[in-house]
C-alpha cells in the first residue's frame, strides 16, 4: 500500500509520502501544491490532508481535488479534513443565546468562537488576533479553547503564553497606506488564511463534481484506509482528537474495473461462472497460459473473469485485488516475508540452482469476494506472493470444486520452483540442496504448513499441462491422493500461424537464403535453460568445414530473444539479440523466420515458446525431459536427444545446417498438431468438461473436516516466525557490517575533507602573497611609466630647445655681420698666407 499526505506541516508519519509547501523534515517533499502534484496517474492506494482545502480559493480546490483524483490508483480512498463550517456555526448560536440570557460563563466562549469563525479568514498577520488571545497570561476560559482546539490548541497555548504580541508591522507602517497594503496583500496571498469553509453539504457535492462517488462523512477514528489508526494523524496514541473542530470526509475513486467484472450469464447450467486466480495477468510465461484459458473459456461461450495480484492488460474481464475493497490482506506476514525472502532464502542460494525459490506469504484472502462466492468454479494458477496454504483453504472452505493448474513445481515443495533433480518433495523437503545454510528447515516447515490446512479437503483437483509435471505431482507427499488430470496449454494458432520464410526474414533484415537458428527465454541466465550445453554443441557442430564455410559466406544467423545473457558475446558468432519481446505478432514472425528452435532445458514444464514455434510451422530441438518428452515427436515435429548429451545435440543442429530442406516437413507437422491439439477452442473445451464433471460429482467435504482445517491454519505461524527472528538477525549483523562500512567511510571522507581544507588554506595563502607582489608590481610599473612620461617631456623639450638654436644660428650666419666676419677672416687668414710665405 502507497499513501500520501498533503499539506502534512509538522504531523505526518514516515511510511507515507509527505508533501508541503516547505519541507518539515527530512521526510517531508517540498512543493507548491497550487501546481501538479508531482506523481504520475494511480499511484497512491489513499490520498490524505487535512486542513488544507480551506486555503484554496473556491476556483482552486477543484482542480485540487482532481488532482488528487488522478494520482489515486482505481478504488483509492481520499480522506479530506476540514474546519466543520456547520459544527461552528451551531455551536456560535448556541453560545451566543446563552450569553445574550445572561451567561457570565458563556461569554468568553463567545469571543472564542467569534474568532473561530472569521479570524482566520480576515486576519492581516500571522497568527491574527487568536495568536493574540492565547498569549495572555490568563486565559478565562482555556478549558473550551482546548475542548475546541484539542491537542493543537493546548499546544499553541503552550508555546504562545505570556508572549507580548502586538501588531508591530501594521504600526510599523501605519503611516504610509502604500506599504501597509503591499504588506497586507503579501501576507494575505502567503496561504495561512482561510480562502473558504465547507459544511457536510457542501463538501460533498464539490467532491462528486471533481469526480469521486461513495462520499461520506466519518467520525474521526473510523476510515476505509487500512490501518488508518495505526498512523496517529488524526486520532493520536492517547485517544485524543488531533483537530476536533473538523468534518472528516472520505470518498473512492471510481473504479471502471470493478463496474465491469461481473458475470453476466443467467441460469444456465451450460454456461459455467468461472474465476481465474494467478498473481499476474499477461507478464510471465504462466500468466499468459492462463490468460489464454481465460480468452478460450469465453471463446466457447463460458463466463470466465480473471483474479489477480497485478494486473497488466486492458482486458474488462480481468481484475486485480487491490481494485477490490472486499479483500483482507494478512498484513501480520509482510514481516515475514520481508525478513525471510531475502535474508534467508535469495542471499542463501546454492550453485546447485538459480531459478525461483519463494517463500509462498504474505497472502490475500480471496474467500470475500462477491464474485468468488458466486462462482461455479474457482482455478487457481501460479499464485505465488498471492495465495498461501492458508488463504487457499479458506477458498476450498466456501465448500466448491476448486482446480489448480500447476506451472512448476512450486505448490507441491517448501518453495523452490523446479527441484533440481531433487525428490524430498516426495517426502517432507528437509535438508533443502538449494539453501546454503537452514537450521530451521524452513522448506520443511513451508511443507508442513501446506499439509496440514490443504490435505483436509477432497474438492481440490490438480491439472498439469504435462505429463511430467503430472508424474512428480503424483509423487509428491501433498498431492498424492488428489485426483490429476493432464490438459497441455492452448494457443491462438491465428496469431501464432505460419508467415512465408522469405517474408518473414525481410520483415527481420535477414538474408533470405540464410538458415537462421532460434534460442531463447524470459531469462538467459537462468541455469536450468541449458544454454551453456547449447553454446557447446554449437562450437562443436560450428568446427565443420561446410558450416564454416556457411558461415563465411553469411547463409547462418543466430536469433536470440529474451533478457541478455553474457555468454553471447564470447562465441565469435553472427548472432542478433532482439531483447525481450512482448508482441505476439512480433514473436510469430520471428517463429516463422527460423528454421528451427533450439530448447536445451534440463528440466521444464510446457514451455509456451516450444507450442508457439511449432504452431508457426517451426520444428523444435530439444533435450528427451520434462514435458519436452512426450510432446516433441522425435523426427517428425522435431528432435529430441538424450538428456544433456552434447553431442547428440550438436550434430542435430549439424543436420539442419547442411540440409535444411528436409526439417520443413517436420514443421508443417508440427503446425498440424498444434491445430488439431493445442487450439485455444480445444484447451477450453477440455476444462469445461472436467469442470463439468467435477460439479456433477463433487460431493462438499463434512464439517469436522473443515473445522479441522480452519483450527490447523496457525498451527505452524510459530516455525514460521522463528525463521523470521533468524533471518532478522542475520539481516541486523549485515546492517551493523554496513553501518561499521559507511562510519568508516566518514571518517576516510573527514580525513580527506581536512586534509582539502589545509591544501585551500595554503593555496589561499599564496595566493594572498602573489596578490601582494602583483600589487608591488603593478605600484613600481605605474611609477616606471611616470618617470618614462616626464623624460619624454624633456626630451621633445629639448628637441624644441635645439631647433631654436638651430634657427638662431641660421639666421646669424645670413646676417650682414656674420657675412662681414666671413669675410674679415678671410681676408686675415690671406694676410697671414701672404707673410708667411714672405718669411
Amino acid at each position: 500500500m502507497r499513501y500520501l499526505n498533503l499539506g502534512c506541516g509538522n504531523h505526518f508519519h514516515p511510511d507515507w509520502v509527505n508533501i508541503d509547501f516547505q519541507s518539515t523534515g527530512t521526510d517531508v517533499i517540498a512543493h507548491d501544491l497550487r501546481k501538479p502534484i508531482p506523481f504520475a496517474d494511480d499511484t497512491f492506494d489513499a490520498v490524505y490532508h487535512s486542513h488544507l482545502l480551506e486555503h484554496f480559493s473556491r476556483s482552486q480546490a477543484k482542480p485540487f481535488l482532481q488532482e488528487c483524483l488522478r494520482v489515486l490508483r482505481p478504488g483509492g480512498v481520499l480522506r479530506v479534513v476540514v474546519p466543520d463550517l456547520e459544527q461552528i456555526a451551531r455551536e456560535y448560536l448556541r453560545i451566543l443565546e446563552e450569553t445574550e440570557n445572561g451567561s457570565e460563563k458563556t461569554a468568553h466562549d463567545y469571543d472564542w468562537i467569534l474568532l473561530e469563525m472569521y479570524d482566520q479568514a480576515v486576519r492581516h498577520q500571522s497568527g491574527g488576533d487568536m495568536a493574540k488571545y492565547l498569549s495572555k497570561d490568563q486565559i478565562p476560559n482555556e478549558d473550551y479553547v482546548i475542548k475546541r482546539f484539542g491537542y493543537e490548541g493546548q499546544t499553541l497555548i503552550e508555546n504562545l503564553k505570556g508572549k507580548n504580541l502586538e501588531d508591530s508591522q501594521n504600526q510599523a507602517i501605519s503611516e504610509n497606506t502604500d506599504e501597509a497594503a503591499l504588506a497586507i496583500g503579501h501576507f494575505r496571498l502567503g496561504g495561512e488564511v482561510h480562502q473558504w469553509m465547507y459544511d457536510g453539504y457542501s463538501l460533498r457535492r464539490l467532491l462528486r463534481e471533481s469526480g469521486f462517488n461513495d462520499v461520506k462523512v466519518n467520525d474521526p477514528s473510523e476510515s476505509r484506509i487500512l490501518n488508518f489508526s495505526n498512523y496517529y494523524l488524526d486520532v493520536l496514541e492517547n485517544g485524543q482528537i488531533r483537530k476536533p473542530d473538523s468534518l472528516f470526509v472520505e470518498a473512492s475513486k471510481p473504479n471502471s474495473v470493478i463496474d465491469s467484472w461481473i458475470f453476466e450469464t443467467g441460469n444456465s447450467q451450460e454456461i459455467l461462472k468461472t474465476i481465474q486466480i494467478v498473481t499476474y495477468d499477461i507478464q510471465g510465461g504462466a500468466a499468459r497460459s492462463a490468460y489464454r484459458l481465460h480468452q478460450g473459456l469465453r471463446l466457447i461461450g463460458q463466463d470466465s473473469l480473471m483474479l489477480t495480484r497485478y494486473r497488466k492488460s486492458e482486458d474488462q474481464f480481468v481484475c486485480s485485488a487491490s481494485d477490490l475493497s472486499s479483500v483482507d490482506v494478512l498484513s501480520d506476514e509482510y514481516s515475514l516475508y520481508a525478513e525471510i525472502q531475502p535474508n534467508y532464502i535469495d542471499n542463501n542460494r546454492t550453485d546447485l540452482s538459480n531459478t525461483l525459490f519463494s517463500y509462498p506469504y504474505p497472502a490475500i484472502d480471496l474467500a470475500n469476494v462477491e464474485q468468488v462466492k458466486q462462482a461455479d468454479i474457482l482455478n487457481l494458477h501460479w499464485v505465488a506472493w498471492f495465495q498461501s496454504a492458508k488463504t487457499i483453504a479458506s477458498l476450498l472452505a466456501l465448500g466448491k470444486p476448486i482446480v489448480w493448474t500447476l506451472h512448476d513445481m512450486a505448490a507441491f515443495t517448501g518453495g523452490c520452483h523446479y527441484s533440481a533433480r531433487c525428490h524430498q518433495y516426495q517426502t517432507d523437503c528437509s535438508k533443502c540442496p538449494q539453501l546454503k545454510a537452514d537450521k530451521h528447515d524452513l522448506p520443511a516447515l513451508i511443507l508442513e504448513d501446506k499439509l496440514k490446512n490443504l490435505s483436509p479437503y477432497s474438492n481440490l483437483t490438480i491439472v498439469t499441462p504435462s505429463k511430467w509435471l503430472a508424474e512428480c505431482a503424483r509423487k509428491s507427499s501433498l498431492f498424492q491422493n488428489n485426483r490429476i488430470e493432464v490438459i497441455p496449454y492452448g494457443l491462438d494458432t491465428e496469431v501464432f500461424k505460419p508467415i512465408p520464410k522469405e517474408i518473414a526474414k525481410r520483415q527481420l533484415d535477414l538474408p533470405s537464403d540464410s538458415i537462421v537458428l532460434l534460442f531463447g527465454a524470459d531469462s538467459n541466465g537462468e541455469k536450468r535453460k541449458g544454454f551453456e550445453l547449447l553454446f557447446k554443441a554449437l562450437c562443436q557442430c560450428f568446427e565443420n568445414s561446410l558450416v564454416q564455410q556457411k558461415l563465411q559466406e553469411g547463409q547462418i544467423r543466430i536469433l536470440n530473444f529474451g533478457y541478455g545473457c553474457s555468454s553471447l558475446d564470447s562465441l565469435g558468432l553472427p548472432i542478433t539479440s532482439l531483447g525481450h519481446i512482448t508482441s505476439d505478432k512480433e514473436l510469430s514472425y520471428i517463429y516463422s523466420a527460423s528454421n528451427v528452435l533450439l530448447l536445451p532445458s534440463l528440466e521444464d514444464n510446457l514451455p509456451n515458446l516450444m507450442l508457439e514455434a511449432m504452431s508457426c510451422g517451426t520444428p523444435v530441438f530439444a533435450f528427451s525431459t520434462g514435458g519436452m518428452k512426450s510432446f516433441i515427436k522425435d523426427k517428425k515435429t522435431g528432435s529430441l536427444v538424450p538428456l544433456e548429451d552434447i553431442f547428440s545435440f550438436s550434430e542435430a543442429i549439424l543436420d539442419i545446417l547442411l540440409d535444411p530442406e528436409k526439417y520443413l516437413r517436420m514443421g508443417l507437422k508440427a503446425r498440424s498438431e498444434i491445430e488439431e491439439n493445442n487450439s485455444l477452442k480445444h484447451q477450453a473445451n477440455l476444462y469445461t468438461e472436467l469442470y463439468l464433471d467435477l460439479l456433477n460429482n463433487y460431493q462438499k467435504s463434512d464439517m469436522h473436516k473443515q473445522q479441522e482445517s480452519e483450527r490447523s491454519i496457525y498451527s505452524k505461524s510459530s516455525g514460521l516466525r522463528d525463521v523470521a527472528i533468524e533471518a532478522g538477525r542475520i539481516a541486523l549483523l549485515k546492517e551493523r557490517q554496513l553501518t561499521h562500512d559507511l562510519r568508516q567511510e566518514v571518517i576516510d571522507a573527514q580525513i580527506k575533507l581536512q586534509q582539502a581544507k589545509e591544501t585551500l588554506q595554503q593555496t589561499q595563502t599564496h595566493l594572498q602573497q602573489t596578490q601582494a607582489d602583483l600589487q608591488q608590481t603593478q605600484t613600481h610599473l605605474q611609477q616606471t611609466q611616470a618617470d618614462l612620461q616626464q623624460t619624454r617631456a624633456d626630451l621633445q623639450q629639448t628637441r624644441a630647445d635645439l631647433q631654436q638654436v638651430q634657427t638662431a644660428i641660421v639666421n646669424m650666419e645670413m646676417s650682414k655681420f656674420w657675412q662681414m666676419r666671413k669675410i674679415w677672416i678671410l681676408v686675415k687668414t690671406s694676410i697671414r698666407e701672404k707673410f708667411f710665405k714672405s718669411d
